[in-house]
């Protein structure tokens, strides 16, 4: 289901209570996380914010993963990992990608009240049809999560099988999922995740859901938080969309088209300004050092 856990990464589906800004939330050695830069991990998923009903103990394998990535990016830097030259032009190039799209689209966004009613409307009018509520997917998982440390993964791993054993073998999937799942929320309801657009699923989720029939229930699956075993319950096929479904993707459409024509015209401009101006010599001379 859909990045980074975006959907069915249900261990990573949470929104902190609101604890001091400065407050460390979790350290290992001398790297830390606070309380706000959870807060902007969170913010940044919109699925992420619809899950507020799990526990705090949900976010423990975001914290961990975030903490060694942390751990391992200053171990290289304290052996100047950093400076050797092919990774140095990597970071150059990363930073000025960095400076450019966020540049580009500081002059090409569009004013906040575009688009207007009449623009919605007038899109919606001329694609009705093509605009459709996309598929639909009602869902129950077991989930296991991924141990933070490698060597327990494997029996994180056989602990799911296990499990998938147990259904197969006539076990009550919803019972084995409030015992055993390490989902907080999905758990409390036997597993049952409700439902789910096909656009909020991880690529590893949706790839599989995709192929099942409702009432079978899958291998497990692995993502980057863990091992989902799924039971689809019920599916709904793409339908015409109304007005007020299709409005926040007509909204997206249309602001990235304007975004589009802002920033083509703000470079024809440019070049107007101050035109291109290419030696063709220097050109041929190059071409001809190239064996």
């Amino acid at each position: 289901m859909k990045p980074a856990r975006a959907s069915l990464c249900l261990a990573t589906l949470f929104l902190l209570p609101a604890i001091a800004n400065a407050q460390t939330a979790a350290t290992l050695g001398n790297n830390s996380i606070n309380a706000e830069e959870i807060r902007q991990i969170v913010s940044s998923n919109a699925e992420l914010n619809q899950r507020f009903k799990a526990s705090a103990d949900a976010v423990e394998p975001i914290l961990k993963e975030e903490l060694v990535r942390r751990a391992l990016i200053n171990e290289a830097r304290a052996k100047d990992w950093d400076k050797q030259a092919a990774v140095a032009r990597q970071i150059e190039q990363a930073t000025n990608s960095v400076i450019l799209s966020t540049y580009v689209a500081s002059l090409s966004t569009p004013p906040g009240e575009y688009p207007g009613d009449p623009e919605i409307k007038a899109f919606f009018d001329a694609n009705q049809g093509k605009i459709n509520t996309p598929p639909r997917y009602r869902l129950a998982q077991i989930f296991i999560g991924r141990p933070a440390n490698p060597q327990e993964a494997q029996a994180a791993r056989q602990r799911a099988d296990s499990l998938v054993k147990q259904v197969i073998g006539g076990g009550d999937f919803a019972a084995l999922a409030r015992s055993s799942s390490d989902d907080v929320q999905s758990r409390e309801r036997g597993g049952e995740v409700d439902w789910i657009e096909e656009t909020n699923m991880t690529p590893e989720i949706l790839a599989l859901v995709r192929t099942m029939k409702p009432g079978v229930t899958s291998d497990p699956v692995e993502t980057q938080a863990g091992w989902h075993i799924v039971r689809l319950l019920e599916f709904q096929a793409p339908s015409p969309a109304t007005l007020e479904q299709a409005r926040p993707a007509i909204v997206n459409a249309l602001r990235s088209q304007r975004a589009s024509e802002i920033s083509r015209a703000y470079v024809d401009d440019l070049l107007k300004k101050t035109p291109v101006n290419i030696d063709r010599a220097a050109l041929d001379a190059v071409r001809a050092q190239i064996k």
